[in-house]
């Protein structure tokens, strides 16, 4: 198994991507700075999906593309994603966390600004 050496990385990439849902279901495009065009599923929270070169090759694709369609989808229900690099870091967060292939995300509600 294929590991993302530096997660924080990954995740900032995946703070430059644009995300467009293409239905209800869990699939998305999301726009890379690059200007391609990747095709995410996310339906699955066991085996999300990405076409990038990354993703075609590991499985459970922990690419940031499949992170920002995962931000964009956590942004709809009002929650925050955060990275971590171990799942013991992500577990202590005590909040739903989504495990992919090199990178653990942990979803909060996010935090209303008064």
């Amino acid at each position: 198994m294929s590991y993302i050496k530096n997660t924080q990385q990954v995740f900032e990439k995946a703070h430059a991507c644009s995300v467009t849902p293409q239905d209800k279901s869990g699939s998305y495009q999301v726009f890379s700075p690059s200007g391609a065009i990747y095709n995410v599923d996310i339906s699955d929270p066991q085996r999300m999906t990405c076409d990038c070169p990354w993703g075609l090759h590991h499985s459970h694709s922990g690419c940031a593309h499949v992170v920002a369609a995962v931000m964009y989808s956590e942004k709809q229900k009002n929650r925050q994603v955060y990275a971590f690099n171990t799942v013991s870091a992500a577990r202590m967060q005590h909040a739903p966390m989504f495990k992919l292939n090199g990178i653990n995300l942990v979803s909060r509600r996010a935090r209303v600004l008064a």
